[in-house]
């Protein structure tokens, strides 16, 4: 509390009652020595009028006592004395008649004791109102439906009723000073607090002060919200709380100087009050959690809603509450904000306003928006794959705007701040939900312990090198390019790869090993160190590549290779294995590719590691009863035969539904059938036509087999 200040007569008064308290103590001067000389019978022989003289001698000492504490000599004041008129009769010694008396036993001893004691106490008591602080007290009054003007109260009582259904029509509220002395009526602080309320039909209202009446009377309409502000220099040393019980919402949270508390557009009554006065820095505050004022487009600070598919445009909510759908598969579209710009410590509204853009697919960043306004699309369709959102001004300088994005197969993403993006950009994955708040400049805000953003520009760039047999240049591509030559007969040695990381990119690594044709497998290599040798001649015949980190979360790696007999073979992916093994093919070529995990897989993403069985006898044969017999028009598997897929084997090899190439042939066929053949000649195949012509036409030829690993 603020301290009173100390009046010049305040000063005064303490000045003096110490002094006296001091004097009161220490004897005049003179007194104890002229009391001791005194004859005894002076004193026993005083008369009456002696005795009453006698009597008057205190005051004639706290008179001295006075006048020495006051700077005057102790000659001086004993002069004073002789020349008072004395009581005693005439004709006694005049010397003796300048002699102090002494008191009567009991006058003497005790008096001089009483006095200490009451100065003391008057001391005391001066010191105590010195020190008294003035103590300020929220006095408010409700008028009440079916009850009128209630009692008032005062600090953190409610006002009003709950649970009772009685709307709140009107409003008294003051300040009020207490003195600290019993008895002493309250004061009226004049200009210290303001108000105004919205009431059903009439809105917001002119503001009114210091017991004033805020919102109706005889009109039977409910107070819906209320606004209170300290002002002047209370203002810079206290807060005004007050939080409001809203019928079909309960206790809202507090507001605080001059910020809403209730609804708007409802129809909903405040039904009771109530306010505290703190001191700036208390902590007697009240935590403020928001939500302490309600309306369509104003349910907190922050105020968002999100047009979803199949829903429409959904309620709004504010302040971290989740804003669309999980677990549906439902695309949001759109999205809009509005910002309830808070108030500072005196009560004035911060500066500022909230901005947000959307990223909608096939238009990609659109334009930016703001107070409400439509980001995204609506109507069309169009799935929303990335936000961001900004605050201006001063908004921007003492609060962060925080905001995350539930994504289709992903889930939800970390958590972005002040325009970062939120969602993917190149994933073509749909925003389902989204979450926003503010919190203050310095918080810790949120662990940001995942990616808020996929974009495919976060992939770091790609270089791949390699070594090939005969020639003295390393041979280079970035990012889905191709290393070496498919036809040229030139073996790769060895491979180098790296992916760049950092400033924003992907955290992780690529990592790889290869097989050569003499050696077989060798050991993960880490990003950006050889696998191979160079000019050993032993040229690379297969390769696993993948991805580690957050690379790997969002992101695949293709890759597939060429060889001289069987050409490009079909593309693998994280770890799998591409290239040959049995028969010492060696790679000519190799293509690598990064790209997200949600964008379709290079065309022809399979068949990429073949195990030579060696050669083998292939002839033809057709679907008619010449070549089957009894068993015509249909394979021993049940399928349909198809020229260009059906081939014919002996299952203890080849078992049913293997993928096999078969050298100088284009395409892959499918093991689908068996001959007579497989018992005595395992090692030979039958390849399917469509006619007997062509299946005799094809002749019998050896050739070497390869199958899918």
């Amino acid at each position: 509390m603020r301290k009173r200040r100390t009046t010049a007569r305040r000063r005064f008064s303490l000045i003096f009652f110490a002094v006296l308290l001091f004097c009161s103590s220490v004897p005049v001067y003179g007194q104890e020595e002229n009391r001791q000389e005194v004859p005894a019978e002076i004193s026993d022989g005083t008369s009456e009028g002696d005795e009453a003289a006698s009597m008057e001698e205190p005051s004639t000492e706290f008179a001295g006592s006075v006048t020495e504490a006051s700077g005057v000599l102790p000659e001086e004041s004993g002069a004073m004395s002789s020349e008072e008129p004395s009581a005693e009769p005439a004709g006694e010694n005049t010397e003796e008649s300048v002699v102090p008396k002494e008191l009567p036993e009991e006058s003497s001893e005790e008096a001089p004791e009483e006095s200490g004691e009451i100065f003391l106490k008057a001391y005391e008591e001066a010191v105590e109102e010195q020190e008294q602080e003035p103590v300020y007290r929220v006095m408010y009054q409700a008028h009440a439906q079916s009850y009128g003007w209630m009692d008032w109260t005062s600090e953190d009582e409610w006002a009003g009723t709950r649970g009772q259904g009685k709307r709140l029509e009107a409003l008294h509220i003051k300040l009020v000073e207490e003195s600290g002395n019993p008895g002493e009526p309250e004061r009226l602080v004049q200009g210290a607090i303001t108000y105004r309320a919205h009431c059903q039909t009439y809105g917001w209202q002119e503001p009114v002060a210091d017991g004033e009446t805020a919102g109706t009377l005889g009109k039977s309409k409910r107070l819906e919200a209320i606004e209170i502000s300290l002002t002047g220099e209370l203002a810079k040393e206290y807060d005004i709380y007050y939080q409001a019980h809203a019928a079909g919402f309960g206790d809202l949270g507090w507001a605080k100087n001059g910020e809403r508390a209730g609804s708007e557009g409802y129809g909903k009554s405040i039904e009771a009050l109530r306010i505290r006065l703190v001191r700036k820095g208390s902590p007697d505050a009240p935590a403020q959690s928001g939500r302490n004022f309600l309306s369509p487009t104003r349910k907190g600070t922050l105020t968002y809603t999100s047009h979803v598919q199949s829903y429409g445009w959904l309620d709004a909510v504010a302040d971290g509450q989740v804003s669309g759908t999980q677990g549906k598969a439902k695309r949001m579209e759109a999205f809009r904000i509005w910002l309830e710009n808070p108030r500072d410590e005196n009560g004035r509204e911060i500066a500022g306003s909230v901005t947000y853009q959307a990223h909608a697919q096939s238009y990609g960043w659109m334009e930016w928006q703001t107070d409400g306004k439509l980001a995204g699309t609506e109507g069309k369709s169009k799935r929303l794959e990335a936000i961001r959102i900004c605050l201006t001004g001063e908004m921007a300088e003492k609060y962060d705007v925080w905001y995350r994005a539930h994504c289709a197969t992903w889930g939800s993403l970390g958590w972005a701040k002040n325009g970062e993006i939120a969602g993917t950009v190149g994933y073509h994955k749909a925003i389902e939900s989204l979450e926003i708040r503010l919190l203050p400049k310095g918080s810790e805000g949120y662990p940001q312990d995942k990616a808020a953003s996929l974009e495919k520009d976060k992939i770091g760039a790609l270089t791949v090198l390699a070594e090939v047999s005969g020639q003295s240049e390393t041979v280079y591509a970035g990012n889905g390019g191709t290393v070496g030559n498919a036809g040229k007969g030139k073996a790769l040695e060895a491979i180098r790869l790296q992916v760049e990381s950092g400033n924003g990119r992907y955290e992780g690594a690529i990592t790889y090993k290869t097989a050569n044709v003499k050696d077989g497998w060798g050991g993960e290599i880490a990003d950006g160190s050889y696998s191979g040798e160079a000019g050993s001649g032993k040229g690379l015949q297969a390769v696993e590549i993948r991805l580690t980190g957050e690379l790997a979360a969002y992101n695949d790696v293709y890759y597939r290779v060429s060889t001289p007999k069987l050409g490009w073979l079909g593309w693998a992916k994280n770890g799998q294995a591409a290239g040959t093994s049995g028969t010492g093919t060696y790679i000519e070529a190799l293509q690598v590719v990064i790209q997200p995990r949600t964008a379709p897989a290079p065309a022809g993403a399979s068949g990429a590691f073949w195990v030579s069985l060696g050669e083998f006898k292939v002839t033809g044969y057709c679907g008619g009863v010449c070549c089957n017999g009894p068993w015509f028009g249909t394979t021993a598997t049940g399928a349909v035969p198809a020229e260009g897929r059906t081939i014919a084997v002996a299952p203890s090899v080849i078992p049913y539904g293997t993928r096999v190439k078969i050298a100088g042939m284009d395409g892959i066929y499918v093991a689908e059938d068996t001959g007579g053949f497989a018992d005595g000649n395992p090692r030979q195949i039958d390849v399917f036509y469509g006619d007997h012509g062509r299946a005799l036409q094809s002749g019998v030829s050896y050739r070497e087999i390869w199958v899918q690993r």
